[in-house]
């Protein structure tokens, strides 16, 4: 595991653990680069990818920015319907006058909630902003252990030749120049992903289907395959471990935690409905409040539980949950073969790490594609 990932990592449970990640398996940092100068210089050679790098820039901070917005118009959404049934639900216990207020102000409410829910799935491009400057980080993320995988030997060969350097960076310049077309506009082709259910488009050269051993001796590829395993499959270990955690930007926790909200709402709910009636039959108050308040405050817990159903469906917390689940469980099994096997397997092991990449990026794109911020 690369240090600087590791030490960049915030912890605690109020902090989000992935929001300093600094995407190391990129070298995108100067600090990352600086290091492995220091300790690997042959490796840096091979290893930094300045235009892919930049690429990756240009799409990774409007990828979060589009996030913040998507959720933050999403959560909006649901926090203005939800307060307009709160509203809607306490009026019968106010005056005329005040009733009268509150009932508008409860309809001012909904119609701003539903509103901006679909204006966010309609609308505003947040989400696919978010999308598809997503799936460009993930892609050129893909291109660039998938290339290191199928060049294994020319990148051994680069590690100390100039030769083998300089047609190593010939190739990559092909490499870049035919991916990444229409960056502004990725939509084709992040419904391709969605729809490629037999994972036809892993690959991003036709070239790279097929597997080939190792023609280089395995002493010679061994620096590049120790690099591949710290890079892409240490960092994508510790990645999905991390999203599993049991901070409050976890999406297990989170899930639960809504989950937690909904059903005690419902208990009180049904508490609530039950001394209301009570009060009805024996009244005409119950524990010092009427039937109407009781109704009232039935009907408030109602709304927090819709509320906190909507936000768990919305931020797709269990999907996301499972996907993590399945992605880490993978990622340990990968992790568990490489080490265990000879050069030739670890460099297929390291292929199906980026087979199970694609996977897990249709899953996200899939999952997130579908989501809806509606009451």
């Amino acid at each position: 595991m690369n240090h600087t990932t590791e030490t960049a990592l915030r912890t605690g449970i109020f902090n989000d653990p992935l929001a300093d990640w600094p995407n190391d398996d990129l070298l995108l940092s100067q600090a990352s680069r600086d290091r492995l100068r220091q300790t690997h210089p042959a490796l840096l050679r091979v290893l930094d990818w300045p235009e892919l790098r930049d690429a990756f820039s240009r799409h990774d901070g409007p990828a979060a920015r589009g996030k913040r917005a998507s959720h933050r118009q999403g959560l909006l959404a649901i926090a203005f319907s939800g307060l307009g049934v709160v509203l809607l639900g306490v009026t019968p216990t106010f005056p005329d006058a005040t009733a009268d207020r509150l009932s508008t102000a409860a309809l001012l409410f909904m119609t701003l909630g539903g509103a901006l829910g679909v204006m966010h799935w309609v609308f505003l491009r947040s989400r696919a902003v978010w999308l598809g400057h997503r799936f460009w980080t993930e892609r050129l993320r893909q291109l660039y252990f998938q290339s290191l995988v199928n060049t294994a030997d020319l990148s051994a060969a680069a590690l100390t030749g100039d030769t083998a350097l300089a047609t190593l960076k010939t190739q990559r310049a092909i490499w870049l120049a035919d991916f990444y077309t229409d960056p502004a506009d990725p939509r084709d082709r992040v419904r391709a992903v969605v729809q490629d259910r037999t994972e036809a488009n892993t690959w991003l050269r036709p070239e790279w289907k097929q597997s080939r051993p190792l023609a280089a001796n395995p002493d010679a590829a061994a620096p590049i395959l120790a690099a591949l395993y710290r890079q892409r499959i240490g960092i994508q270990s510790f990645y999905a471990e991390k999203n599993l955690g049991s901070d409050v930007f976890s999406p297990t926790t989170r899930a639960r935690l809504l989950h937690a909200i909904s059903d005690g709402s419902t208990i009180l709910v049904i508490a609530a409905a039950a001394l209301g009636w009570l009060a009805h039959l024996i009244g005409p108050t119950l524990l010092g409040a009427s039937a109407l308040v009781w109704t009232s405050v039935a009907a408030v817990l109602s709304a927090a539980s819709l509320v906190a159903r909507a936000t768990d469906q919305g931020l797709q917390n269990e999907a996301d949950a499972d996907r993590y689940a399945w992605y880490a469980d993978a990622v340990r099994e990968i992790k568990a073969r490489y080490e265990a096997a000879s050069p030739d397997q670890q460099l297929l092991e390291l292929r199906r790490l980026e087979e199970l990449s694609y996977q897990e990026l249709r899953r996200f794109l899939r999952t997130h594609n579908s989501a809806r911020f509606l009451m």
